[in-house]
């Protein structure tokens, strides 16, 4: 249910809101990989990866790379 939510807000999000909608997408493979979804958690974080760089938000890059490596782990 909660991922589902969080794919509908990702859509909704104009690009205006681009910070918004990185954060979203975080959440979002964060519940995927506690639903044990890891391909698509990845899938999710490797492209946000690429957009968060080139903003240079360095807290949310943080935050990517900690799920990331979690996912790898496991």
């Amino acid at each position: 249910m909660e991922i589902q939510m969080a794919v509908q807000k990702q859509r909704h999000f104009p690009e205006k809101r681009t910070f918004l909608r990185q954060r979203v997408e975080a959440r979002l493979a964060s519940l995927l990989m506690e639903s044990k979804e890891y391909s698509e958690a990845l899938s999710v974080l490797s492209g946000l990866i690429k957009e968060v760089r080139r903003l240079v938000d360095k807290l949310l890059l943080v935050d990517i790379y900690l799920i990331r490596v979690s996912s790898i782990s496991l």
